[in-house]
């Protein structure tokens, strides 16, 4: 996921010319959303330590 997120800034910056700090925020809703649906899927997985539902 890294690896995309890098290419996908360096394709704003080289192919539309953006500065590396608006490349950067460019990419936050995608960011913000993979954060999210990792909240997401830890709150429907089973509890590691205890393996109980969480």
């Amino acid at each position: 996921m890294a690896a995309v997120m890098f290419g996908l800034v360096l394709h704003f910056q080289y192919a539309y010319g953006w500065s590396a700090v608006r490349a950067g925020l460019a990419s936050l809703p995608l960011i913000v959303t993979v954060i999210v649906a990792a909240g997401g899927a830890l709150t429907l997985t089973d509890s590691p330590a205890t393996g109980e539902p969480a």
